[in-house]
């Protein structure tokens, strides 16, 4: 906050900071005014800054207003900019699949992994939008194959274990509970 802040004030032209300071008021300061006006500074400032589309449709419009509309207008917005940023694709599955739109959450996913198949985004929400659709296999083998690109992430591990459980296989997905709650234990000791 102070950085993006200090940004302003040497530069007030930048779209960047505003971004990040809308990010702020939405994921921490759970200011909604100052969030919004923050993001669509940015936008107003840069139209073209995927990042401010792609977050101000999940973050702000999408997870805190539920925006549905206007979310999947921001972030199919920020894909027509970069057609070829599988971050881009990525968010706009995250904010499909919050709007409920597991099939074209799905297809977004498929074109961010495309673009980029070592990226942590598009798997975890192909995998949730797997869960959305009632396909556990493929969101088991999803959140599977996400655990590997990323080193077991808490994220994809938390993912597979409800994956494991929405398929009914309560002991793979305590296995998988048992190993997260070793993981912290072991954390916990060293700090």
């Amino acid at each position: 906050k102070e950085a993006a802040e200090k940004a302003i004030r040497l530069d007030p032209t930048l779209c960047e900071p505003y971004c990040s300071l809308g990010c702020y008021y939405t994921c921490f300061g759970w200011d909604w005014e100052l969030a919004r006006k923050n993001f669509l500074k940015s936008i107003e400032l840069n139209p073209n800054y995927t990042q401010a589309l792609y977050w101000y449709g999940s973050l702000y419009l999408a997870w805190g207003k539920g925006d549905f509309k206007q979310a999947e207008k921001y972030g199919k917005q920020a894909t027509k900019v970069e057609p070829l940023s599988s971050i881009c694709h990525g968010m706009y599955a995250s904010i499909l699949h919050t709007c409920g739109k597991f099939t074209q959450a799905l297809a977004a996913a498929k074109r961010s992994v495309e673009l980029d198949p070592y990226s942590f985004v598009p798997y975890f929400f192909m995998g949730w939008s797997y869960l959305g659709l009632k396909q556990y296999k493929e969101a088991i083998q999803t959140f599977e194959h996400l655990m590997q690109i990323s080193n077991r992430h808490h994220f994809a591990h938390n993912a597979l274990i409800i994956a494991y459980c929405a398929s009914w296989k309560f002991a793979k997905a305590r296995e998988l509970l048992d190993e997260l709650q070793g993981k912290n234990d072991e954390l916990l000791k060293v700090n």
